[in-house]
């Protein structure tokens, strides 16, 4: 017992000795950046703090080639694709704000000859993907550069719907893709409120306003109004996947039921191009450009106070437990309405 209590005490003064120099470290990054800010004008602090407080400063990391004339950016599209940096507080990897800038970055570098999208996803929001497939295809209208899709372990629903437009498609034998459809879900929770005697209190302008209420069963008007807009959005899936494979719509229509494939099967299908790896695909693209060694980078973000990043992945959601809570709560109301996703399993990456 001794020994397992002086173990614990151990334990418990490592965790102490790592926060306060975590503290130490941050408090000393902070009074750095202070004197900076206090040694210039008024103007150009609001310039430093507004980079400071900017996620998606980017910088370049040359990743392989030495032709630095003709260059290939390699963009990654890990995680689900959705709204914000979720690298923080949610363990993705994926910021959609720092993807759709990187895009960007194409029209003010001449240098950028083709574009690899490093595909490793589940999908993610309806809204999120069609940002995503109008930025690439806006690329590839104006600046008629050719951009490969490289499919990783997972490029499914939103994941593919983004690839679709790609001039040439490459996966792994290994890959799962396909999922080619739209999906919402919500809870009813109307039989756990009644065994605690929870009683939902509702006032509303219309009698579709609260649809996706956890708190009772849909109506069938609401199922209904469900069903359309889930329609209409997989419609849209569909032409998405009909111009960019080239494919007749009939065909699309039976492929897109929603099922998975391998990569081998959708390359029997038509879904994807060429089974290969990140070195096929660069090979590839560079044969696409006429380039023997092109440059091969791509964009990084850049913070300047690591330290804060580093307590808030440990603090997570705020300094206290009202702030937990009213993180907790603000993250139930915005889970608990339904919502149009591209995605692979419903509910399982959410």
């Amino acid at each position: 017992m001794k020994e397992s209590k002086k173990y614990s005490d151990q334990k418990r003064w490592i965790a102490v000795g790592i926060a306060v120099i975590l503290f130490v470290m941050s408090g000393i990054s902070g009074s750095i950046q202070k004197n900076l800010l206090t040694s210039m004008s008024e103007d150009k602090s609001k310039n430093l703090l507004s980079d400071f407080f900017n996620p998606h400063e980017l910088t370049e990391n040359v990743i392989s080639g030495t032709d630095k004339k003709n260059r290939i950016l390699v963009i990654p599209i890990h995680g689900v694709i959705a709204q914000g940096d979720s690298s923080i507080i949610g363990g993705s990897s994926y910021d959609h704000g720092m993807v759709l800038d990187t895009l960007h970055q194409v029209a003010d570098d001449p240098t950028i000859k083709g574009i690899l999208l490093d595909v490793d996803s589940p999908g993610g929001g309806v809204y999120e993907s069609a940002q995503l497939y109008k930025a690439i295809t806006e690329i590839q209208e104006e600046f008629h550069i050719p951009i490969y899709s490289l499919m990783g372990s997972v490029a499914a629903s939103g994941g593919y719907y983004i690839s679709a437009p790609a001039d040439k498609i490459y996966a792994s034998p290994e890959t799962t893709t396909g999922s080619i459809g739209v999906i919402m879900d919500g809870m009813n929770l109307t039989g756990l409120y009644e065994k605690l005697g929870i009683q939902s209190q509702v006032y509303k302008s219309g009698p579709n306003k609260d649809m996706g209420s956890s708190s009772r069963p849909a109506t069938e008007e609401e199922k209904e109004i469900f069903q359309n807009y889930i329609d209409s959005a997989y419609q849209r899936f569909v032409t998405v996947v009909e111009k960019g494979r080239g494919m007749d719509r009939q065909k699309v229509l039976q492929l897109a039921d929603g099922r998975i494939y391998d990569g081998e099967q959708a390359v029997e299908n038509g879904l994807v191009d060429e089974l290969g790896y990140y070195e096929e695909a660069i090979a590839g693209l560079s044969k696409e450009i006429g380039v023997d060694d092109p440059e091969i980078f791509m964009m990084e973000s850049f913070n300047m106070n690591p330290f804060t990043n580093i307590l808030l992945s440990k603090l997570q959601v705020g300094k206290d437990p009202v702030s937990r809570l009213v993180n907790a709560l603000d993250l139930y109301h915005e889970n608990s309405s339904p919502r149009a996703m591209y995605i692979l399993g419903g509910d399982l990456y959410e």
